[in-house]
């Protein structure tokens, strides 16, 4: 790559598209606004969105620094654009997404646009007008059939889904993908998506780049591009990108990054600059109350000691502070708002909908919170860092007296939960406080400065050197992590009660009755949910059922018979909206 000044960058979020149906983007962009080039980033879709979120704003910020203005999209129906996923038309409304996107970056002035399509983003584009349209085209790692996407997904939901009994789903004329939902009409259009050979053959061959991997060198439309003359490269397998195998890490797969960007800068070397002006809309109505009130989200950057985290508010408009019921989400792990994340805008569009107010934010250093990093990919799951997230967020927001909040997360978010719901109650002694915790598996509320997911037997090399080496320390630390989640039970059989207290106190023990009791001490209320897995976990290594009957506060439990542990299936998503809504007496 030739040498090219870095500049300063800014991030900013944005409303954009038709009023009836707003379309949520961020546009990094370099500060001084102007411009070699607008990019137009396509995302994948579902599960494989939200897992390359981070890591696009990684490129797209390493884009803007040298001098591009580059806008990353959710779909219509998708992440925190409007719509409901479920509806016939969701996939034409992909495609519209596409053409509203790259209008957008026309409005504001860049002098060219390039586009670049990345998985089922690839495949979109290549059906859409714009694809002709830029100036330049960049096809990366596309899925080429949407019909074997589909069947992929759909796969993995099975795999990770568990029964109790051998139950079956019940009938349903929705199709489920792992993280996504689609209407059976929208799921037969995009399964009779290909990729075209003809993909960009508007532009000149040197303007078009298509980025394969070894195994799709030798494919129908490889040949047809290398035919027209266009550039393949090719690049390693994408699988840890895609498919992060475990909420802590992601995979940041560097060199595609550097070698996209250098050929991004080479079309654009002769290009004349010019200056973007833009005004960022951060409220936008992205539905309708029951009573035909416009539902407003507003997004915002909440500074904090870590960096800042970007929150997005629901609520009827004008009702924002006034609202009496209010759920707030605590995400899981590196999971932003996209994919699988969905679930808490449709969590938080219930609540509205029925008068009620909605927050989720993403924790520092993850998905649009803060400027990304390398050191990113490696999350701290238990830490300061998402215990003072998780406090910030109802720290900033204005209750009235009595109201009535709920704190809700899965796993860790569960735990994230807990911590939010002891601030909010230190600020608002008077409101009515629920933890809705979902699958929760860390049961002492003390950060754990030396958690790592290896501790529990996992384990992940890559360029930020994590496991590379299991050190006597590390093997002794797991023996010790994993003795302290199963000593619940030991304890409640050879400890007596009154020493539970200092017993929990001991680093990596685990005692759900004193987590529990804790909330109570505080006046939280606490409603437990779990799925097959997670109720099996409580029951045995916690003694769930006298945990629940030892309780100082009466403990609600719900459960879901089918499911898996991060709630991408449907049961366990509609559990989580029903009792989110009964809490709140919506």
């Amino acid at each position: 790559m030739r040498a090219v000044p870095m500049r300063a960058v800014d991030s900013i979020a944005t409303y954009f598209g038709r009023r009836s149906a707003p379309l949520f983007g961020v546009l990094s962009v370099p500060a001084d606004r102007e411009v070699r080039a607008g990019v137009l980033i396509c995302p994948s879709v579902g599960k494989e969105h939200a897992e390359t979120t981070r890591g696009l704003k990684l490129f797209a910020e390493q884009l803007a620094a040298q001098g591009f203005a580059v806008l990353r999209f959710d779909y219509a129906n998708t992440g925190e654009s409007a719509g409901d996923q479920s509806v016939p038309e969701a996939v034409d409304n992909w495609l519209a997404s596409i053409e509203e996107a790259a209008d957008w970056l026309r409005s504001i002035g860049v002098p060219q646009l390039i586009a670049v399509g990345h998985r089922v983003g690839a495949l979109l584009l290549s059906h859409t007008p714009v694809a002709d349209a830029v100036d330049a085209l960049v096809i990366w790692d596309p899925v080429e059939k949407g019909r074997r996407f589909l069947r992929v997904k759909t796969a993995l939901l099975t795999v990770v889904t568990v029964t109790i009994d051998g139950s079956q789903p019940p009938p349903s004329d929705l199709v489920y993908t792992a993280g996504q939902t689609l209407h059976p009409a929208a799921a037969a259009a995009f399964a009779k998506l290909s990729l075209p050979a003809g993909v960009g053959s508007a532009l000149r061959p040197e303007n078009v780049l298509t980025a394969l991997r070894d195994s799709d060198q030798t494919s129908r439309f490889a040949k047809a591009m290398a035919d027209r003359g266009v550039q393949l490269i090719e690049i390693a397998d994408q699988t840890r990108f895609l498919e992060p195998s475990h909420p802590s890490f992601l995979h940041f797969p560097t060199d595609e990054f550097d070698r996209i960007a250098s050929w991004i800068d080479q079309r654009a070397e002769a290009w004349p600059t010019a200056q973007v002006e833009f005004v960022p809309h951060t409220h936008a109505v992205v539905g309708q109350a029951r009573d035909g009130r416009p539902i407003v989200t507003r997004v915002h950057d909440l500074d904090t000691p870590d960096g800042p985290i970007m929150v997005w508010d629901t609520a009827i408009e004008g009702t924002h502070e006034s609202a009496m019921q209010v759920v707030i989400s605590h995400s899981l792990g590196q999971y932003p708002r996209t994919g699988p994340s969905r679930l808490w805008y449709e969590v938080v569009s219930q609540v509205a909908e029925r008068g009620g107010r909605g927050l989720r934010y993403d924790r520092p250093t993850v998905g649009e919170s803060g400027r990304a990093r390398l050191s990113d990919g490696a999350l701290m799951i238990y830490d300061d860092t998402y215990r003072r997230g998780s406090v910030a967020v109802p720290q900033s927001i204005e209750l009235p007296p009595n109201a009535a909040i709920v704190h809700t997360g899965i796993c860790a978010g569960a735990w994230a939960a807990a911590h939010g719901a002891l601030a909010g109650k230190r600020l608002n002694p008077t409101a009515e406080t629920t933890a809705l915790l979902v699958n929760a598996q860390m049961w002492r509320l003390d950060p754990m400065k030396e958690y790592r997911a290896e501790d529990f037997g996992f384990r992940e090399t890559d360029s930020s050197g994590i496991g590379e080496q299991d050190t006597l320390a590390r093997q002794t630390r797991r023996k010790l992590t994993s003795a302290g989640f199963r000593s619940a039970r030991y304890i409640h059989m050879f400890v007596p009660r009154p020493w539970w207290s200092q017993v929990a106190q001991v680093p990596m023990i685990q005692l759900p009755d004193v987590f529990l009791r804790r909330l109570a001490d505080r006046s939280v209320d606490t409603r437990l949910v779990f799925g097959p897995v997670d109720l099996d976990m409580f029951r045995h290594y916690n003694d769930g059922p006298e945990v629940l009957r030892r309780a100082s506060r009466p403990i609600r439990m719900d459960t879901y018979d089918m499911g898996d542990h991060t709630c991408y299936h449907v049961a366990a998503r509609e559990a989580i909206v029903r009792n989110a809504v009964t809490v709140l007496g919506l």
